[in-house]
């Protein structure tokens, strides 16, 4: 990390002793130029779902069922300021189904219905990061649960 001295205006290392200073962000450092996209905001998000709630007393109880399925879609995002490479955008599946009467209810869901692998972050190393030379398996991807 490099510094700026307030009083000089002279950019020093982050070990120097007796200064003061301030960080000094350049994007020539950290790979950010103006007009990439900020990391992991996706140009589009969506939601969309199916909820229903009949009488229980087709089956024999009192008050209700309740049911709710939903997709959730996260579209492809940069990994990083540099935009250095994309994470893959994602579908998420989700269902919630349940009995209520009154103020009580019960109820079992499951999130990621089907078990989706997804991108959650990544970073850039080597040649990629911009630093020269070439470098193999330059990206680092996490997966979601």
């Amino acid at each position: 990390m490099f510094f700026q001295n307030l009083r000089e205006g002279k950019a020093f290392p982050s070990g120097r002793a007796g200064r003061l200073g301030r960080p000094l962000l350049r994007g020539d450092l950290s790979g950010a130029r103006s007009g990439n996209d900020v990391p992991n905001v996706p140009a589009l998000t969506a939601n969309v779902g199916l909820q229903f709630q009949t009488p229980a007393d087709a089956i024999g109880l009192f008050g209700d069922l309740t049911g709710r399925l939903t997709y959730q879609y996260v579209g492809s995002r940069a990994a990083d300021v540099a935009n250095t490479f994309d994470l893959n955008g994602y579908g998420l599946v989700n269902v919630r189904l349940g009995w209520q009467h009154d103020d009580v209810s019960v109820y079992a869901f499951a999130n990621n219905l089907f078990d989706e692998r997804y991108e959650v972050w990544g970073h850039a190393v080597g040649a990629s990061a911009g630093i020269g030379g070439a470098a193999a398996g330059a990206h680092h991807i996490h997966h979601g649960p």
